[in-house]
Parts: structure tokens; sequence; C-alpha cells
């Protein structure tokens, strides 16, 4: 529970079912399980689409579904001084919700899960760095147009 994200997202509307957009995020804090160490960063490009309807006049209801890279970095060196910055495709999935303000700005909230599939290569060898994370996001949506 130490690590924290920041995220600007993109989105464009294609239907009043479905939306696809870009939603780069900066993870800081990322651990391995059960370590002590210093904390490392994660770059993540994730293309996003979504699918929902509206609920309730004000309120809508959608399911999320990411696929997209990610790369980390300021990991400790080994004992040649060489540092790796593992990387790989990770997959994503949720739900949320999104309650309209005004007809241009939305509160919104999201429950995601990620896996990510990265590996660093050092010295000939290949190590596995595979995170999961479950997300809880709040945010605010504004129309630009």
């Amino acid at each position: 529970m130490d690590s924290y994200w920041w995220s600007l997202s993109s989105f464009f509307i294609c239907s009043s079912f479905h939306a696809v957009g870009f939603a780069p995020r900066v993870v800081l804090g990322v651990k391995a399980t059960g370590s002590s160490g210093s904390a490392w960063k994660q770059l993540e490009l994730r293309p996003r689409v979504t699918v929902g309807s509206h609920v309730a006049p004000r309120l809508r209801l959608h399911g999320i579904a990411t696929l997209g890279y990610s790369v980390m970095f300021d990991l400790p060196s080994d004992a040649n001084g060489n540092s790796s910055h593992p990387h790989g495709f990770i997959v994503g999935f949720g739900g949320g919700l999104a309650y309209t303000l005004n007809p241009h700005l939305l509160v919104t909230g999201e429950i995601t899960y990620q896996l990510g599939f990265q590996t660093a290569h050092v010295m000939g060898n290949s190590y596995d760095f595979r995170d999961d994370y479950l997300t809880l996001g709040i945010g605010l949506l504004g129309a630009l147009g």
C-alpha cells in the first residue's frame, strides 16, 4: 500500500456507449513483495477503452480495459555497478462510474486490476519483475470542446 501514482488521461468519445483514450501514468514507491530496500519508479504507457451506459440521468457506469507497456527505474545496481530497467507488457481491467457535475465536468471513481509482464536482462540472465496492482482512482474529467 506504499505505492501511489499520477496519471493524465485523454479520451475520444466514440459513441454514447464507448470511448478510447491514452492514460500514461507514473507509479512511485514500487517495491518487491517483502522487500525492505529502496522503492522504484515505473512509467506506464496505456491505451484504454471504456464501455458503459448511463444508469441514472447524471450517473454513468463503465467497464475498463487497458493494454500497454511499462518500464521500471531506480532499481539497485548489482555488485559491478550495472543497473537494469525491467520492461514489458501490461494488461488491466476494471470498472468505474462518472457523475456529471455540469455539461463539461465529471467526477470519476474507478477500481482496476493490472498485471505486468516485465523482465530484465542482466549479464546474460533474464529476471522476471512481474507486477500486479489493485488500484482505486478518483479524478475529474473536463471537456475541451
